[in-house]
């Protein structure tokens, strides 16, 4: 029986993550098409103004969807089919009602924090995004709970597809900024409504949406109910956007363009865990009830997977990133280099934190990852606030990311020891094994300036490792042999 419900789960994140990384591969490819053509085409003036007005948008957009992703899951875990209708058409209404607000927020936020015409314009246009992404959430997430989301991978295809195109016009002949954006609304208007075809098959139309009926009585204490999971999910997504934030408030334009190519590479780095914790979730609150040992044994493997990640990415990085930057975007951009190799150190504890943070959420401990959160983010804006005005290098934005995210996941295991996930000696060695191989690839970076290091480091490891696992199979199967003739010296005995 365990070992059915082990391939059962196996075969569902494989089979969900799969397409979701592949999907995810294709998407980035386009996406970044459109970013360096962006970045190569418009002035550094212009591009900054999109940069800022994306900003924004993508600040209110953390708070539009209260985060209600995870509860929204679980309450479609029932078997009560009618409710669960009734659910996801009061879902949709909401965020329709919370876009449309956080839309005007968004505009008022450009007007009141910057000055300049064109990025009151572009936000006004490009903040239209809100109301349509909102609507959207509820379909992935829908899709989430009934592990198809082959279907919004489809979708996301085409819409970078869309945008690609719309990148290969710009290449050939330069539109004006406001006409781009303009672009951008018309393409994500066409996702949309795909999105609610084929992502929903074709269960629910925009008119529907607009006439279900949902007091604002019932808004309220649905979020009241489940702040924890709002302020979660607003909190997630503003500690990213807190740095370009600042940046495009306290630094020049060059900085914002620097930092915002180094942010770009660093969100297509952490796309893959987040795809592979979108499967992972419904499992570990499916196996909460099912089976709590396999639920934990899943968490280790999938932690060993998330740390490898991790370190792999930080160290391609360090190892390529004075090439990709400026192959890509050009060597006007060259200082996004030192900032990509900072910004990515994060990446060693980002895809397990966002593991961790899933399993507590799973235990039940929305709350408690609320607080950890929390902390985190005023780490995050207390160091960020402290380094501009005392240092004013946009270096101290990177630090004060990996610092405040090193804290958020340090608490996370202290939690995770105390509810008897882990154990201190496990703990220790996880940072042990994180921390030696961080050190000793810069020292060796330091050391060899070799182009194919990255490659050579990581053999050595996977034979290292290899060896390790080699000789504990041997030494296990010379024990159990000898036991074994223990057993038949005392039987004959």
């Amino acid at each position: 029986m365990k070992n059915i419900i082990t391939k059962y789960i196996n075969g569902r994140i494989i089979s969900n993550s799969s397409w979701g990384i592949s999907s995810s591969i294709i998407q980035n490819i386009l996406y970044s098409g459109f970013f360096i053509i962006v970045a190569r085409k418009y002035e550094t003036t212009e591009f900054s103004s999109y940069i800022i007005s994306n900003n924004i948008y993508g600040l209110m957009l953390s708070f539009s969807a209260m985060g209600l992703g995870q509860w929204f899951i679980r309450s479609l875990m029932k078997d009560n089919e009618i409710e669960n209708r009734v659910t996801i058409a009061k879902f949709f209404k909401m965020q329709l009602i919370l876009g449309l607000i956080f839309y005007l927020v968004n505009v008022t936020l450009s007007a009141l924090l910057y000055r300049n015409e064109t990025i009151i314009i572009l936000s006004s246009i490009l903040g239209i995004n809100i109301i349509f992404d909102n609507l959207i959430y509820v379909i992935k997430h829908i899709n989430i709970k009934n592990f198809e989301q082959k279907k919004t991978f489809a979708i996301n295809i085409s819409d970078a597809i869309l945008k690609f195109t719309l990148a290969i016009l710009i290449f050939t002949i330069k539109i004006p900024l406001i006409a781009m954006a303009l672009s951008i609304i018309f393409m994500r208007f066409i996702s949309l409504n795909m999105f609610i075809k084929y992502g929903t098959s074709n269960h629910i139309t925009i008119k529907q949406i607009i006439n279900q009926n949902i007091r604002y009585l019932e808004i309220k204490n649905i979020i009241i109910n489940n702040y924890s999971f709002v302020i979660i999910g607003s909190i997630s997504v503003f500690f990213w956007s807190l740095g370009g934030i600042i940046v495009s408030i306290f630094y020049s334009y060059n900085d914002v363009s620097n930092y915002e190519i180094a942010f770009k590479l660093f969100s297509i780095a952490e796309i893959i865990p987040v795809i592979v914790s979108s499967s992972i979730f419904p499992m570990l609150i499916k196996l909460d009830k099912e089976n709590y040992y396999k639920k934990i044994q899943l968490y280790k493997n999938a932690f060993i997977v998330y740390s490898i990640y991790g370190l792999l990415s930080y160290t391609f990085m360090l190892s390529y990133s004075k090439d990709i930057i400026p192959f890509a975007f050009g060597i006007n951009f060259g200082e996004s280099v030192k900032m990509s190799e900072d910004m990515f150190l994060t990446m060693v504890v980002f895809p397990s934190g966002l593991l961790q943070a899933n399993m507590l959420i799973s235990m039940n401990h929305e709350k408690l990852d609320m607080k950890l959160n929390i902390i985190s983010l005023t780490v995050n804006l207390v160091l960020s606030m402290l380094g501009t005005i005392l240092i004013g290098k946009v270096f101290v934005i990177n630090s004060s990311i990996f610092i405040a995210f090193l804290v958020f996941h340090i608490l996370q295991n202290i939690y995770l020891v105390r509810f008897n996930v882990l154990s201190i000696f496990e703990v220790m060695k996880n940072y042990g094994v994180l921390i030696s191989i961080v050190i000793s690839f810069e020292y060796i970076n330091n050391v060899f300036d070799s182009k194919l290091l990255f490659f050579y480091y990581w053999i050595a490891i996977i034979i290292a490792v290899g060896s390790i696992i080699f000789i504990k199979q041997k030494i296990k199967l010379v024990s159990n042999k000898n036991l074994d003739n223990k057993r038949t010296e005392m039987i004959k005995y």
